[in-house]
């Protein structure tokens, strides 16, 4: 769905074709396998604020959405996000990711 059109959120995605989010399945094999903790705040909404939180989903944000090109709809989002959390300006955060 996604490569005929790259506009489709991937939760949308998702629950389209499995019928259920991807984050769902996640938080659940955490706790069936007694994972370490960190990987259950990381995937928890109320923590989305903490600054390690942060960070983890800035950068996972970031990877996955140049994984699919540099020409991604997401990235300016990524970019604006990531220039705000370490307070520096955009053209900066995008050389600093190589695209620049």
């Amino acid at each position: 769905m996604q490569h005929a059109n790259k506009n489709i959120p991937s939760i949308s995605a998702q629950q389209a074709v499995l019928g259920f989010k991807l984050h769902d399945s996640q938080k659940e094999l955490v706790d069936v396998f007694q994972l370490p903790p960190l990987l259950s705040k990381l995937m928890h909404d109320g923590a989305s604020g903490e600054q390690r939180v942060r960070n983890v989903t800035l950068a996972v944000n970031l990877a996955r959405h140049s994984a699919n090109d540099w020409d991604d709809a997401a990235l300016p989002d990524d970019y604006h996000d990531i220039s705000e959390f370490l307070r520096i300006d955009i053209d900066c955060v995008m050389r600093m990711a190589g695209c620049q």
